[in-house]
């Protein structure tokens, strides 16, 4: 197959053998090696625009699609086409035709369609370059995150917002060495820590845990995620507890909210290290006033 840099060559070849008197054959013996490195150039590109998804990963889909409740239809398209890689909420690798992305929040403006509902297949096992997940706003009543979520290795996001999660973390969810953005807001951890080995996701740059009912203690291995731009712990119970001093070494943060958290005493001055923050929310918590800040956040830009 020519590349485009040698079809330039050819052109210049030819305009060169014209100008120099060059035989009608000599030209025309051009034309026809031209007109073939060019049909081969555009089948090539053809051929790359026509890559499908994997037969294997395509069942995996359907499979998992049986595990679900889907009273909309939204996933109709997962039928009608054999190409998975044209499914809705599905893209893959353009070259390889793998999977790479489930992209299923329930984002709805009508308000007869319904959320997905039911259970997380396994076969997702079966995507091996999968690296993001998104399944926020769905309705898994409860249920706890399945284990084997923890087995996707390659995933770099992982959405799971308000999608009726309860139950422990599971911590397999820590071998997901790769992550760089984790948001478990909205779902009801039933008053659980925060689980502790997020602080081993050293990629992590994006954490959001809202309104997700976790209480007792932050974690001081949250302290570890170097990376973290965006914390988001607002609408927790952390009993009373000081916002903790770990968080002002976390230099790249840009966002941290920590409304209505239950912190209470004086905000530590640590927090004034934040040179990159845009955004800082410590409303609705004790002694987490203005009068409190005003001494050392004077610095941030």
């Amino acid at each position: 197959m020519l590349p485009l840099c040698s079809l330039h060559i050819i052109f210049v070849i030819m305009f060169y053998s014209i100008m120099s008197g060059r035989s009608v054959h000599s030209v025309l013996v051009g034309l026809v090696c031209l007109a073939l490195a060019s049909a081969i150039c555009c089948s090539s590109v053809g051929s790359s625009n026509n890559i499908m998804c994997l037969e294997s990963e395509r069942h995996a889909l359907l499979q998992f699609k049986q595990g679900l409740v889907d009273e909309s239809n939204a996933l109709a398209s997962w039928e009608n086409k054999k190409d998975c890689c044209k499914w809705r909420g599905i893209a893959c690798n353009n070259q390889t035709g793998h999977v790479t992305r489930l992209d299923l929040p329930f984002i709805s403006f009508n308000y007869t369609e319904v959320p997905l509902r039911g259970e997380i297949s396994h076969s997702l096992l079966e995507l091996p370059y999968l690296n993001y997940l998104d399944l926020s706003y769905n309705d898994f009543g409860g249920m706890i995150i399945p284990k084997f979520i923890g087995s996707l290795s390659q995933l770099k996001e992982l959405k799971l917002a308000a999608a009726d999660f309860s139950g422990p973390v599971p911590p397999q969810l820590g071998n997901l060495s790769n992550l760089h953005t984790l948001d478990l807001s909205f779902n009801d951890f039933e008053g659980m820590m925060v689980p502790k080995f997020i602080g081993s996701l050293s990629q992590l740059k994006e954490l959001k845990l809202a309104a997700a009912d976790f209480s007792g203690p932050v974690p001081p291995q949250l302290g570890n995620l170097s990376n973290l731009h965006t914390l988001d712990l607002s609408f927790n119970d952390f009993e009373g507890m000081m916002v903790p001093k770990f968080i002002g070494f976390l230099s790249q943060l840009k966002e941290l909210k920590l409304a209505a958290a239950d912190f209470s005493g004086p905000v530590p001055p640590q927090l004034g290290n934040l040179s990159n923050l845009h955004t800082l929310d410590l409303s609705v918590n004790h002694d987490a006033s203005s009068e409190t800040l005003s001494g050392y956040l004077i610095f941030l830009p």
